[in-house]
């Protein structure tokens, strides 16, 4: 009996989110310096130019201390005291207010941006995601969906059918990473959850094909490794299966997702100090 029958292990579909990589912290730290003092002197040559205060405000978030976050704050309030109907100063302090877990506020301020541009994307997008973030996931795909209304991107066919996904739409759900695929032939998320929702499935030669795409396009990415390697496990590449553990592996060695199930793994091949080894590391 194969270890991964009921295929409970599998690496969840992924959400489309902006970030920042802050691993080479000092070489950052110097570029947020400069790029404050940039913005510092738009403003003190113009006081009234409203997006100085809301990119200073970005850069004060950048450096994540409480200090600097409070600094952002009273900029991207001052951006909205300049004027208003600034949409980007409302949903630039939603999202300090989400990251500061105040959530009726930060959707007080995507509502509100909304409300002065209806078709204000960036909007939508954020409050289907602080909606995600408060359990509300019917919400967060009605706001996908009126963003893609206004301007159908990859991101937002992918997101949406993370959403499906998490609904148990999965037919919806494949839609959307089919559109997003359509959308755009490069963007390797929507190939690695289409191959995932396949491999949920047990259609496994249609998710090895996904997932193929999704590394040949993204090599980074240790979840496809993950799910190609439990793949060829159920159509029996065993050699194929024990490079794709490896792989992910190199790429995140603190995973312990990845030990369980090539200890799993093992396990079935009868390999029993090998899989101890992986369930104890």
């Amino acid at each position: 009996m194969s270890p991964f029958k009921h295929l409970n292990n599998l690496t969840k579909p992924t959400f489309q989110c902006p970030y920042i990589d802050h691993t080479n912290s000092e070489r950052i730290l110097d570029r947020l310096d400069v790029a404050l003092k940039v913005f510092t002197r738009c403003i003190i040559l113009q006081p009234t130019f409203q997006e100085a205060f809301i990119s200073r405000a970005n850069i004060h978030m950048d450096y994540l201390t409480d200090e600097n976050n409070q600094l952002a704050k009273c900029d991207y309030q001052r951006a909205i005291k300049l004027n208003p109907t600034n949409c980007l100063a409302y949903v630039s302090l939603g999202i300090f207010l989400q990251v500061e877990r105040n959530f009726q506020l930060a959707w007080h301020q995507f509502t509100n941006a909304i409300l002065i541009n209806p078709c204000y994307q960036p909007a939508y997008e954020a409050r289907a995601i602080l909606n995600l973030q408060m359990g509300s996931k019917y919400p967060a795909f009605q706001d996908l969906t009126l963003a893609l209304q206004i301007s159908p991107t990859a991101e937002l066919y992918n997101n949406r059918g993370v959403v499906n996904q998490m609904m148990n739409s999965l037919a919806a759900a494949l839609h959307d990473y089919y559109k997003a695929i359509e959308t755009d032939r490069t963007f390797a998320l929507a190939y690695f959850n289409a191959g995932s929702l396949h491999l949920q499935g047990r259609f496994f030669k249609q998710a090895l094909a996904y997932l193929n795409r999704a590394i040949m396009l993204d090599k980074q990415n240790e979840c496809a490794y993950i799910n190609r390697a439990i793949t060829k496990v159920m159509l029996n590449d065993k050699e194929g299966a024990f490079e794709d553990f490896d792989r992910a592996i190199q790429l995140c060695p603190y995973y312990t997702h990845t030990f369980y199930n090539r200890g799993s793994f093992y396990l079935s091949l009868g390999m029993y100090e090998m899989a101890e080894k992986d369930f104890t590391s």
